[in-house]
């Protein structure tokens, strides 16, 4: 078994004109993801994809999207995106993504909820959120206070492991800027003046339980270095187009 990352696939229900709107390194994505998959990736492996798969707004608008990544080989374990309406209902998310089942590919979700896969004889955890940005004002405090609520409750979830892996869309720490690089070629950055910050309460709740590695994606436009090493963590950015759309190995030695 081995242990992949990509994220923000944007999946794009129905026209590509979503996402093509950001620039010409968009074009044609799903195929850019699909080969690249393939070459690398068997039915045995791992594949972590934190948020932001489907632009459908229901499940039913966003099956050909998880039909799909369906058709790729793996065991994908996923967590909801700023982007993904599709899953707010839990429960009936987990049953849909668990009738698309076959030989070689499974989906599940993580949500107040972690698994335990085996990877070398060890017991890797994987536990993981959707996170938040920090914007300020009170509304935004009271989701990242439930969101931290919520990666505490994966993480504690687990049994005695190994390894934990930590997912979460947004990056749980404003020093991962620290590894942004040139704006990607052929990228619309959209508004010039936008500025994110990401609130590093969520990296010091992590930090606490030792996780050989976290995972996020939401960040566009950028070349990013992976890992980033915060606290002598390493932390991967795996949103689609920052890794040209190729999926990365996530080491757990």
């Amino acid at each position: 078994m081995r242990l992949w990352g990509i994220s923000d696939l944007h999946l794009p229900s129905a026209s590509l004109r979503r996402m093509d709107k950001f620039g010409k390194i968009w074009e044609n994505h799903p195929r850019k993801i699909e080969v690249n998959w393939k070459r690398k990736i068997r039915k045995k492996d791992v594949v972590l994809i934190p948020g932001d798969i489907s632009w459908g707004k229901t499940l039913e608008e966003s099956r050909p999207d998880y039909e799909f990544l369906s058709s790729l080989p793996g065991f994908k374990v996923i967590v909801k995106g700023n982007h993904d309406f599709s899953l707010t209902n839990v429960r009936k998310a987990q049953s849909f993504l668990s009738s698309l089942d076959t030989e070689s590919s499974r989906i599940r979700l993580i949500h107040k909820n972690s698994m335990v896969i085996t990877w070398r004889d060890k017991k890797v955890g994987i536990a993981g959120t959707r996170g938040w940005s920090r914007r300020g004002g009170e509304k935004d405090e009271k989701i990242l206070e439930r969101e931290l609520r919520r990666m505490k409750l994966s993480i504690q979830n687990l049994p005695p492991i190994d390894r934990l892996v930590v997912i979460t869309h947004f990056p749980p720490t404003d020093k991962i800027k620290g590894s942004f690089l040139e704006k990607l070629p052929e990228s619309n950055p959209g508004d010039e003046n936008y500025r994110e910050e990401f609130d590093d309460r969520m990296f010091e709740l992590i930090a606490g339980y030792m996780p050989a590695l976290v995972v996020c994606g939401h960040v566009h436009t950028y070349r990013i270095i992976n890992p980033t090493m915060v606290d002598d963590i390493p932390i991967f950015c795996v949103s689609a187009d920052t890794i040209n759309f190729d999926p990365i190995e996530l080491p757990l030695d």
